[in-house]
């Protein structure tokens, strides 16, 4: 299962070569993502930007955060704070999403690299 971050979905929005690389790895897939790729997504919306958000998120699932991710986000923002390479809570939440259903995240975030047993694809 690929799980799509904030990023990875606006490259698709726009449509740049990093959106067409990140479809092409989904092609035989669904398109999951999280509420909080959704959040961000939104909040950023442009009003030209509107139809193409609905289209995306028409075809996308999106995977809850339940109480299994939020013990899951508590034990990732545990163990980055000790190692001093914490990161924003909003990608910890989804990281602990993708975690806990065996996901790999697909992303142009390097700083997802810092969570350790996070199966990650940088595009």
């Amino acid at each position: 299962m690929f799980v799509l971050d904030t990023s990875a979905i606006l490259e698709i929005i726009h449509g740049t070569d990093a959106g067409k690389r990140v479809v092409s790895v989904i092609t035989e897939n669904a398109a999951f993502t999280t509420p909080f790729s959704v959040y961000e997504v939104l909040m950023g919306e442009r009003h030209y930007e509107t139809p193409k958000i609905k289209e995306f998120f028409s075809s996308a699932k999106t995977i809850s955060f339940g109480d299994e991710a939020a013990a899951k986000a508590v034990e990732i923002a545990i163990a980055l704070t000790k190692s001093g390479n914490l990161v924003n809570k909003i990608d910890i939440f989804i990281a602990a999403i993708c975690m806990m259903n065996d996901g790999t995240l697909i992303t142009r975030d390097r700083d997802f690299r810092r969570i350790h047993g996070l199966k990650c694809e940088v595009i």
